[in-house]
């Protein structure tokens, strides 16, 4: 066991009933990195994300977080107190709409937004100014978000509670091209501000990668095999 590795798959198989099950030969991120995995659908990303985070079990071969075997997880219990130390920005997680970017960003420390104490309103804009959402934005219903600033708010509530590995599946699918770098750029500021924080982002947007990653892999889902992605537009696909 590896104790500089945040994350720690090999010889995995999940079936899903996709085409294919979801395979990973040998796959590794060490604390601390920044790291995007390409070459994943919809689909498999969102399985691929629930094994990391124990969710799910393999069919087969084993996965650790931070040394810790997702088999290992004893009990429901034990399975929520091992989230704490993981965010996740997706856009398949629920904003509620009517409410103010201030009080969504608010919900991970309570749920007694209406109305908001001052020290929930100061933990809250304190998370929102980490990720570019102050002044009047906040006042505002997230469903009047822009689609970066929807982003922004994911990831500002998934880095909330100080996780230590940061999991992004897809998160620019809704973004327009122009905003996916930008994305990326604030993703990797992020992750060099938090010197302890381990990023992983599951996508297939080069504009993304080129500006968050530290480390660029390629997962073939035939073979399970993952492999260094060259950084130019030619070699992307």
């Amino acid at each position: 066991m590896d104790t500089l590795l945040a994350i720690e798959i090999r010889d995995l198989v999940k079936d899903y009933r996709g085409l294919r099950p979801l395979r990973v030969q040998a796959f590794a991120v060490q604390r601390g990195e920044c790291v995007t995995l390409s070459g994943l659908d919809a689909a498999a990303a969102e399985v691929l994300v629930n094994v990391v985070n124990g969710f799910v079990t393999p069919d087969a071969g084993e996965v650790r977080i931070f040394g810790q075997a997702t088999r290992d997880i004893g009990d429901g219990d034990a399975w929520l107190a091992s989230l704490d130390r993981l965010g996740l920005v997706t856009p398949r997680n629920v904003l509620l709409e009517r409410l103010s970017v201030r009080q969504n960003l608010a919900l991970p420390f309570t749920v007694e937004i209406e109305p908001m104490d001052e020290s929930t309103t100061a933990r809250a804009e304190v998370v929102g100014a980490r990720v570019g959402l102050v002044g009047e934005t906040l006042d505002g219903p997230a469903a009047n978000l822009s689609s970066l600033d929807r982003m922004r708010l994911h990831l500002a509530r998934a880095l909330a509670l100080a996780p230590a590995l940061l999991l992004l599946e897809h998160p620019t699918v809704s973004l327009e091209p122009r905003d996916r770098g930008a994305l990326g750029t604030l993703v990797r500021a992020v992750a060099e501000a938090e010197r302890n924080l381990t990023v992983l982002a599951v996508t297939q947007d080069r504009a993304f990668t080129d500006a968050a990653a530290a480390r660029a892999l390629k997962l073939d889902p035939g073979t399970g095999h993952v492999s260094p992605v060259s950084r130019g537009w030619r070699f992307w696909r």
